[in-house]
């Protein structure tokens, strides 16, 4: 890769906050030019050109610079997608039971890029992705929906407040981090799933609250937002784990490079073959656009990387084991039931704990929990009994 691409240690302070907004805007304005390859070519240039802009510069925050790239990408992606590769009215949101007509007019199409690349599940489109939690009720008040996404989302707060606490204020919050693989099997156990768990619960958090704050304003309805996870009880597999539980923020995304192969090499659907060249190259998108993210933190080493790499490239290898064992199990004449949920759910919880190891080491040697991405009650609650209590020994000896 070009080195005027990959970041350099000493470039400059630069928190860009526009840069985000402006690859969306210009998606949103780009789709008011005529159909056609100046419009694809123009787009996609700029968006390029926008996107190369980040690694020359850090936001200062290892959380926010791994994140930026992937932001980036994801809205190069939509552009491709919706209005390279496919055309945008081939998309509709269904009213009724209908689908309105493609928009004529300039408001109608701004107003349809704008739908269309604030979405990322597809919630009430002709393509929304499979496996959608069940929303809230047609009866829900704005207020209802909003009242209960506040309380979640001070929750969901609190438990990433406590999870990322608990790493910073670890020897895993410093710099060099420990090494994770040599630590004991019972701390290896808790410090390789709390960043897993902080995660669920930051991007939860900051899912509630946007829910809760565009209902009110009036901009979506409560059925616009239905949880950003599944259950924890569905899940008794792998399979299960990333199909149902985690969230499908990228599943539309993952499945463009196995409709790009499909366009030229003819793939029968349903087939063995389809069935895991889709699963494969899924998580092969995944662990790319991830790796992006990686890239952008100079601090990161090689082989530091290749643990996320590794997290993310084993997934299908895992799902393919299970899904062996579950054919010959079946063949075999064993019939699903409480007893065989109950293995799967072992099973997950066992491939988890072991793969989770590289992917958090990958977080700590990177410096993930070097700072506080949002400030922590619970370390100024502990800050204060400190001082209360140096007081109370400060009195007791005079």
């Amino acid at each position: 890769m070009s080195a005027s691409i990959l970041p350099d240690k000493a470039r400059p302070l630069a928190p860009q906050p526009w840069l985000i907004p402006s690859m969306y805007l210009l998606c949103i304005s780009g789709s008011l030019i005529p159909e056609g390859i100046v419009r694809s070519a123009s787009v996609t240039l700029g968006l390029m050109y926008l996107a190369l802009r980040i690694p020359k510069y850090t936001l200062g925050e290892v959380p926010q610079d791994y994140l930026f790239p992937i932001q980036a990408l994801q809205a190069i992606l939509h552009w491709i997608d919706f209005y390279v590769i496919h055309s945008p009215d081939d998309f509709s949101r269904a009213k009724d039971g209908t689908s309105p007509p493609p928009p004529k007019t300039a408001w109608g199409k701004l107003k349809q890029a704008w739908d269309l690349n604030t979405t990322m599940r597809g919630i009430g489109w002709n393509w929304q992705v499979k496996n959608i939690p069940e929303a809230a009720s047609e009866g829900t008040t704005n207020w209802q929906f909003a009242g209960k996404e506040f309380m979640k989302a001070g929750i969901f707060y609190f438990m990433f407040d406590f999870c990322s606490s608990t790493m910073k204020n670890s020897a895993y919050g410093s710099t060099p981090a420990p090494d994770l693989f040599s630590d004991t099997l019972a701390r290896r156990t808790i410090f390789d799933w709390l960043p897993a768990i902080s995660s669920y619960y930051s991007m939860n958090m900051q899912y509630s609250l946007f829910a809760a704050l565009t209902v009110i304003c009036g901009l979506y309805t409560p059925q616009d937002w239905p949880p950003l996870m599944g259950r924890l009880k569905d899940v008794s597999s792998v399979r299960d784990f990333w199909g149902r539980f985690w969230h499908q923020l990228l599943r539309r995304k993952l499945t463009l490079p196995y409709n790009f192969l499909t366009s030229f090499v003819p793939i029968k659907h349903g087939t063995f073959i389809s069935r895991y060249l889709q699963l494969f190259l899924a998580f092969f998108a995944s662990a790319a656009i991830h790796h992006v993210g990686a890239l952008n933190l100079p601090n990161s080493t090689v082989q530091n990387n290749r643990y996320q790499l590794l997290f993310f490239l084993s997934q299908p290898v895992a799902i393919l084991f299970e899904d062996l064992v579950i054919y010959l199990g079946e063949q075999a004449g064993i019939k699903s039931s409480w007893k065989t949920k109950l293995l799967g759910k072992a099973w997950t919880m066992v491939w988890f704990s072991l793969i989770l190891v590289p992917m958090s080491a990958f977080h700590y040697n990177a410096g993930f929990m070097e700072k506080a991405v949002l400030p922590s009650i619970i370390t100024l609650a502990l800050s204060i009994a400190g001082k209360v209590s140096r007081r109370g020994a400060a009195k007791s000896e005079l």
